[in-house]
């Protein structure tokens, strides 16, 4: 009849007009949430090139490094891995660590196939020795092209894969691994020039020392 039909509608109309509200905070939860990200990705960024610069130990580096990105999108450990002799060195913090250990690993199989990646990629890894040290079942795992020709490693580590299809999860990991890259590149490359002044100073010395030795 029609006065069932006037009800029906105006009962979907009152549904609708409930639901609205709802859906607005849906929306503004999502989006405060991914402010509060982005406003801690920044954060994490900002404090990690103020390490940049000085002398300090590339161990050093690492570690403060780690303590930035644990606990970041969702990630509850880390591990950062650069090119050595025998293979790739480093350091990773474990979920339930709150310092990191020093960390070997031989260049071949999956971390040769992972350094040759073309970005980040996600895997479920819980029987892997690295996802067993980093204590996660699941991996992000991304090259840091350190220049030369050369790249590390960035890998962290969760129980639950996070919601890698989201654009701005994406695009806040790319931007920390961006980051992780170019602290890494710059202090490698900091240290070459700490060296090469170091050799130059030697050998200046070395000349000087010469020079007074053949006038007496």
């Amino acid at each position: 009849s029609m006065m069932a039909i006037r009800i029906e509608t105006e009962l979907e109309r009152e549904r609708l007009y409930l639901e609205r509200p709802a859906d607005q905070r849906t929306m503004l939860e999502r989006q405060r949430a991914e402010l509060d990200s982005t406003h801690a990705v920044l954060t994490a960024m900002n404090a990690a090139f103020e390490q940049a610069g000085g002398d300090r130990p590339t161990d050093q580096v690492i570690e403060g490094q780690l303590r930035l990105l644990k606990g970041l999108l969702g990630y509850d450990s880390a591990a950062i891995l650069l090119p050595a002799e025998s293979g790739l060195e480093g350091r990773y913090v474990a979920r339930r660590a709150s310092t990191s250990k020093a960390l070997k690993v031989a260049t071949n199989g999956w971390f040769q196939s992972a350094i040759a990646g073309p970005g980040v990629r996600f895997e479920k890894l819980a029987d892997c020795d690295l996802a067993l040290k980093l204590q996660a079942s699941c991996l992000a795992v991304a090259p840091l092209p350190l220049g030369t020709g050369q790249a590390g490693l960035l890998v962290l580590g969760c129980r639950e894969l996070p919601a890698v299809q989201d654009a701005h999860h994406q695009v806040h990991l790319a931007a920390l691994v961006d980051q992780v890259a170019l602290l890494l590149a710059a202090h490698r490359l900091n240290q070459e020039l700490v060296r090469t002044h170091r050799a130059l100073r030697d050998t200046q010395s070395q000349l000087i020392q010469s020079e007074k030795l053949s006038v007496v």
